[in-house]
């Protein structure tokens, strides 16, 4: 009898063992799972609601997530709405009432700005992403050099010569080129970029349509209703549209709401999911490519890198997007040397 109730008491043992297993992971993931024993908190200020934006801020707190596993990060975001004001209070807020950080991180360039404006205020770790033009908003005096600032980010915006040149490739046919940009700090300077690297491409011509970004609350809207008045105005005199750097460019309504009022076709994106929609050529980071790469500066600077030690770069790699009808729209002929860049980013 005593060895019954022995082998009964066994029984249940294991069984309790085994459901206790069960109900946590294998022993073998109990054992190993890593403790989190140190806690972060960063700041990470986005200038406004934007896909890309949030995409790409979901993208870096997951990597850094990854390549941080004993850490218990507490990621505290706030929007600024497209305003340089907001996003100076923002920051100031959170350095007076937030709990201490360990890294601040801004997301494009009003953001950005406004970052480096009140950078005096602290002695906080600082990086940007989503930036194309570092020197234009105060980070660094020249690309590849440190800043002075204990700042440091890469800039994900590729080169408009770079862009030019593919399309040149695809394209001798003179074409008039409408360029959509707004007073937006970003967008104004991919205007006089675009512009200066256009007189390399004669058989292109850029023709400004410029229109005055809104932000806040029904911004979204607002800005639409803008672009199209203005291509009314000129929808006689261009071929097709290229919207500039910037929050429009990543509007993924704008692109319906152009073809559901003046049929104009887009010849280039900045955006893949507007090239899925129907943008001829797009040539542009993506957010896996954004946030990778700003989680592994992010990553050095957490173990003690000073930011400043960092040179601030133009991003290295970037996707080639094209979309087979429009080209074909356009009697245009991808190139096997362009689709062999654009490898799985093909759209029909």
């Amino acid at each position: 009898m005593l060895s019954c109730i022995k082998n009964i008491l066994c029984c249940v043992g294991l069984l309790f063992a085994f459901s206790t297993v069960a109900a946590t992971g294998s022993a073998a993931e109990l054992t190993t799972a890593p403790k989190k024993n140190i806690r972060m908190n960063i700041f990470i200020l986005e200038t406004m609601e934007l896909p890309l934006i949030q995409q790409s801020s979901e993208v870096f707190q997951a990597e850094l997530s990854q390549l941080m596993p004993n850490v218990d990060f507490n990621f505290i975001t706030a929007n600024a709405q497209g305003s340089m004001d907001k996003a100076t209070s923002l920051i100031t807020q959170q350095l007076t009432n937030g709990p201490p950080l360990s890294l601040i991180l801004s997301i494009a360039t009003v953001a950005t700005k406004a970052l480096v404006a009140t950078a005096e205020l602290h002695n906080i770790p600082m990086q940007f992403m989503v930036v194309s033009d570092p020197v234009a908003a105060g980070v660094v005096d020249a690309m590849e050099q440190t800043s002075t600032l204990n700042i440091t980010g890469i800039a994900h915006v590729i080169a408009t010569k770079t862009k030019l040149h593919l399309l040149s490739q695809m394209t001798t046919t003179p074409l008039r080129i409408g360029l959509i940009y707004s007073d937006y700090p970003s967008s104004m300077l991919a205007h006089k970029e675009i512009t200066r690297a256009a007189l390399d491409f004669p058989q292109f011509t850029f023709i400004p349509i410029k229109f005055k970004l809104a932000t806040g609350q029904g911004a979204q809207t607002t800005n639409q209703s803008r672009i199209v008045t203005q291509l009314q105005r000129f929808r006689d005199k261009i071929d097709v549209l290229w919207i500039a750097v910037g929050p429009a460019a990543h509007d993924l309504e704008l692109y319906d709401v152009i073809q559901n009022s003046v049929l104009t076709p887009f010849i280039f994106s900045e955006d893949e999911r507007v090239v899925a929609q129907g943008a001829m050529l797009g040539v542009m980071c993506d957010e896996y490519i954004i946030g990778r790469s700003t989680a592994i500066i992010s990553h050095k600077i957490l173990q003690g890198m000073p930011p400043n030690a960092y040179p601030i770069s133009q991003s290295k790699r970037f996707i080639v997007a094209l979309n087979v009808t429009t080209a074909l729209d356009l009697n245009i002929v991808f190139p096997s040397s362009v689709l062999s860049l654009a490898k799985n980013h093909v759209y029909h």
